[in-house]
Formats: structure tokens, C-alpha cells, sequence
């Protein structure tokens, strides 16, 4: 026996609704029918500081690592702490509240994840993740371009890998030829944002606007060439003593003392972001996948 939705229905109607089932019943099941996509933000260019602050934070509830401390820095009662504990509370509600608001322009961003370039801190990837409302932006491993050759790794194609993320002009360079102080390298803006109806177009001029401008990008590479040339003075102000281990340890002060004299980068009282617990790290290999993991050491 045979169940109609209407069951006063004519022959006509009962043959009309078992040849085409109604549309009210179809359910929309595929990551298309219910706008999910997916697109890779990618810039050669790095980011203003404060202006990609400003953009995090305008969409996003930005973690940063003193916020592990708690309430633990505030002196008083019981009862003192306890307002502080509300009070936080309350203001993390509110930017909550404020970022879901804002960034619903853009579609609903469900996850990013990439790397970063802060120009401020152009020795290392700057990690960027976020998922639902809650963004962290903390260090990564150094940028390639930062790292001596002789300690890349030694797969060929790993290194082809590699070089496929520095611009044309320099692949091609012979690893002694790379200035880390002056060349572009690895270091790029690189996030994949997945989400519902994304609005990519917008989302991008957004991002987009958080570039350094060519002007302040002129003034990043003017910064950059200083110190290229006080690392080279000061390098070259140790003369050989035939003691490798001295005269490297000598040229390192040299070099630190010399790049104090050019003075930090003409956007750094722009940075908000937390301090960088900077590792050195260690490229490992891994057998078998022909793969490569960074790992990082003692902090310093």
C-alpha cells in the first residue's frame, strides 16, 4: 500500500507526487548546497603590524600568551580577585559578541591556518590560526632565507620544495648570493580560510589593506640594507687569529653591537603582538616519506 502526503489527493496529483517527490523534501547534503568553500590568501608582501592587529582582533578574540597567566597577577582580597575574574569575563564576552558581528561580512570563517610576515620580525614565520571565534598568532620556525644553506636539508627535492616559495629572481642565486637581510626568500603571507558562503573578494581587499604600502615598504628595505652593510663591517672587523672558535665568538659580538647601532625597525612601536620566544631550530629529516620537521630547541 502506497502513502501519499496528502491523502485526499486525485490519481493525477498521487502520480505527479511519486514521479517527482516535492522539493520541500529534497534536504540540501552536499558541501556545495550549503555554501561551504575554501580559498589560500597568498602575498609576497609582508604585513603592517598594527594594521594586521587592528584586523585580528576586529573578528576574532585574539589569544596571546599572557593569557595563560590568569588572575594570578592581581594583588588584593578574594573579593578583588574575584571582580577582576568577572570582569574579564565580561570583556571577552563582549569582544566575542563584537567579533562574530564584524566578521559575519565576510561569510562565516569557520577555520584559517597558515604562515605570516610581520615586518617587524622578519627572522621568523609568524603562525596564524584560528578556529571559531578564538585567533593565535605566535612564532614559528625561522624562514629558510634566515637559516645557513649547509643546514637545509640535503633531499634535493626538499630543496626544490623550498626554493619554489622565493621569488624567480632568486632561485635561481647561488645560496652564498642570498642576503637574508636584504632578499625576500621564503618569508610570505600564506593562510587558508574555510568557511561558509567565504566572501573572498572582500576578505582579501581586507587583508590586502594590511600590507605595508609602498612607501613603508621602501622604509623596511632601506632598514634592511643598513644592516646588511654594519653585518658586513662588523664581520669584517675581526681579522683571523687562526682560533675559529674565538674569532667566531668575536665577530658574533661585533654583530650584535652593530646592528644595536642601526636601531629597530621604523614600525616596531606600531607592533602589538607579545614578545617572541625565539628557538633555534633544527631541521630533521624524516625517513622514508621524504619529509622534513622542524624542531626547536633551548629558547634564548
Amino acid at each position: 500500500q502506497l502513502f501519499f502526503s496528502n491523502p485526499d489527493a486525485s490519481d493525477g496529483q498521487a502520480e505527479e507526487e511519486l514521479s517527482e517527490p516535492s522539493a520541500k523534501k529534497k534536504k540540501k547534503t552536499s558541501v556545495t548546497d550549503i555554501g561551504f568553500n575554501n580559498f589560500v590568501y597568498r602575498r609576497k608582501t609582508p604585513f603592517h603590524p598594527g594594521r594586521i592587529a587592528n584586523f585580528i582582533e576586529s573578528n576574532f578574540v585574539l589569544y596571546q600568551p599572557e593569557d595563560d597567566e590568569g588572575e594570578d597577577g592581581v594583588e588584593g582580597t578574594g573579593e578583588k580577585v574575584a571582580t577582576a575574574a568577572d570582569d574579564k569575563a565580561t570583556r571577552l564576552a563582549m569582544q566575542r559578541t563584537d567579533a562574530l558581528n564584524n566578521s559575519r561580512q565576510y561569510g562565516r570563517i569557520l577555520r584559517s591556518k597558515g604562515c605570516m610576515w610581520l615586518a617587524t620580525r622578519p627572522t621568523h614565520m609568524g603562525e596564524w590560526s584560528q578556529a571559531g571565534v578564538i585567533a593565535r598568532m605566535e612564532v614559528g620556525h625561522p624562514w629558510f632565507i634566515e637559516v645557513d644553506p649547509e643546514e637545509w636539508p640535503e633531499d634535493e627535492d626538499d630543496i626544490t620544495k623550498i626554493l619554489l616559495d622565493f621569488p624567480p629572481a632568486e632561485r635561481i642565486l647561488e645560496p652564498e648570493e642570498r642576503n637574508p637581510f636584504t632578499a625576500i626568500g621564503d618569508r610570505r603571507n600564506e593562510v587558508v580560510f574555510i568557511g561558509i558562503d567565504l566572501k573572498k573578494e572582500l576578505l582579501e581587499a581586507a587583508l590586502d589593506t594590511c600590507l605595508l604600502t609602498t612607501a613603508e615598504f621602501a622604509a623596511h628595505t632601506a632598514w634592511g640594507r643598513a644592516r646588511s652593510e654594519k653585518f658586513e663591517e662588523a664581520q669584517a672587523s675581526v681579522p683571523d687569529s687562526g682560533n675559529e672558535y674565538v674569532d667566531e665568538e668575536l665577530r658574533s659580538v661585533a654583530i650584535d653591537r652593530a646592528l644595536v647601532e642601526v636601531g629597530s625597525h621604523p614600525l616596531i612601536a606600531e607592533d602589538p603582538f607579545s614578545q617572541w620566544d625565539m628557538a633555534p631550530c633544527e631541521y630533521e629529516e624524516e625517513e622514508g616519506e621524504g619529509g622534513m620537521e622542524m624542531e626547536a630547541q633551548a629558547g634564548y
